[in-house]
């Protein structure tokens, strides 16, 4: 008796059976990627897209939350916070808090201040500073990132700390945005305050949002001239930002 199983038309079919299984493997795989890529288009800028108990969601501050689901959500940066009127989501600011990071400049060397990147905003003549995703808009003097401190240390209400208004730019990133700062040149730090509702007051940090197209409206302070540095973190990212700052006479 012939075995079905060495027959030419058995192989055919065998092969054919092999072929559609790679087949529908491909397109379920496409369709998960077609589907991830999806997702992400659907979550508005606001938001970000993310996996929590197997199910595509898009995170917002502000959104409904469980906290079962709490390791998931800070995978994102986001926490869920409980309150009277239930449960929300928050930006989760402790992995922002890594130390500040700043190299000591040896006695006489030159401020290794940082390089302008070229602005894709072409309504506004600003230069943006830092690989992003948040740009402060400084000055420059030949190529380099300079502050001109017009409030004086002795001026009210910032007694003690020379400063100026530096903006800041988060164009696309979604997100919390921590910066502080140091100096390179010397063991101060640098100070801020954040507008448009000014605290008048000398603050370690700033916490910015993204994404905001709009120039938010801050403050830098230094007590005395010198070679400084912001350091800029999000929830994936740390760099910093070298800047010259001088006491305007």
């Amino acid at each position: 008796m012939v075995d079905p199983r060495q027959t030419h038309g058995y192989r055919v079919c065998m092969r054919i059976a092999t072929v559609c299984v790679v087949a529908a493997a491909l397109v379920a795989a496409i369709a998960a990627q077609t589907g991830s890529g999806a997702q992400a288009a659907r979550c508005g800028a606001l938001s970000v897209p993310a996996r929590v108990a197997g199910k595509a969601v898009c995170l917002s501050y502000g959104d409904s939350c469980r906290l079962r689901h709490q390791a998931s959500y800070r995978s994102y940066g986001f926490r869920c916070l409980g309150s009277l009127f239930g449960r929300f989501l928050d930006y989760d600011w402790a992995p922002l808090r890594r130390p500040v990071r700043v190299p000591a400049l040896a006695a006489g060397a030159a401020c290794p201040a940082s390089a302008p990147r070229p602005s894709r905003d072409g309504t506004l003549p600003i230069h943006l500073f830092g690989p992003g995703p948040a740009y402060p808009t400084l000055a420059t003097i030949a190529d380099r990132a300079t502050i001109g401190l017009t409030w004086a240390p002795t001026d009210p209400p910032y007694l003690g700390w020379a400063g100026t208004k530096v903006l800041w730019k988060v164009p696309r990133y979604a997100g919390a945005v921590l910066i502080r700062g140091r100096q390179l040149d010397g063991p101060n730090n640098v100070g801020f305050d954040l507008g448009p509702r000014w605290t008048r007051q000398v603050h370690p940090e700033i916490k910015l949002v993204g994404p905001e197209e709009d120039l938010h409206p801050a403050a830098t302070f230094v007590p005395e001239r010198g070679c400084y540095a912001y350091q800029v973190d999000t929830f994936r990212s740390s760099y910093l930002i070298v800047f010259e700052a001088n006491i305007v006479e």
